[in-house]
């Protein structure tokens, strides 16, 4: 059991190490687009969920609320990459209601009515929430990405995933910033 235990850690590592170089690459601002590499954060974020309730979806399912940059990103990795072997779906959306069958949902700085958004999705068990509004944090977002020192960085509330039931891997935690 001891070596079983050993050999998935090291398993476990061989697949983060390519993620965290990447997110550690795109992470200094400076002369990279700051909406590619959001979206870079938001597709490896999925790697570090239990996405077992969804096994019998055709697809995995990411929405952007609103026009933004970000989206068009996304959009780029889903014709290369896949999350749980099925194939990415990006849905721009506009009202909570779109945001129906996804599995992680991005809010945007700029999103008018963020608060009412969340308020909505509050008892959304199926949902991870990503924002990059400290207000929206501390509403309920589960993720949040901010800036700091010049690179992207993200806090997790989890506090709210735990109380929404949602299973993350505990390195997660161990990449993320700490919330104030």
């Amino acid at each position: 059991m001891n070596n079983f235990k050993h050999l998935r850690n090291k398993i476990v590592m061989a697949l983060m190490v390519p993620s965290i170089i990447v997110l550690h690459g795109f992470g200094g601002l400076s002369g990279t687009d700051e909406s590619a590499v959001k979206a870079m954060f938001i597709y490896n974020f999925a790697k570090y969920f239990d996405w077992s309730r969804i096994e019998s979806k055709p697809e995995f399912v990411i929405a952007v609320y609103g026009n933004t940059k970000v989206a068009k990103y996304l959009d780029e990795i889903s014709h290369r990459k896949t999350i749980n072997g099925k194939p990415i779906v990006i849905r721009t959306i506009f009202t909570p209601a779109e945001c129906a069958g996804a599995q992680m949902l991005f809010l945007p700085d700029h999103a008018s009515n963020l608060s009412e958004i969340l308020q909505m999705f509050s008892g959304n068990n199926s949902i991870v929430i990503i924002t990059e509004n400290e207000e929206a944090f501390r509403k309920g977002s589960h993720i949040n990405l901010i800036n700091v020192d010049g690179k992207l960085r993200f806090e997790l509330n989890e506090t709210r995933m735990k109380n929404n039931s949602i299973k993350y891997s505990k390195e997660l935690t161990s990449l993320s910033v700490k919330p104030d």
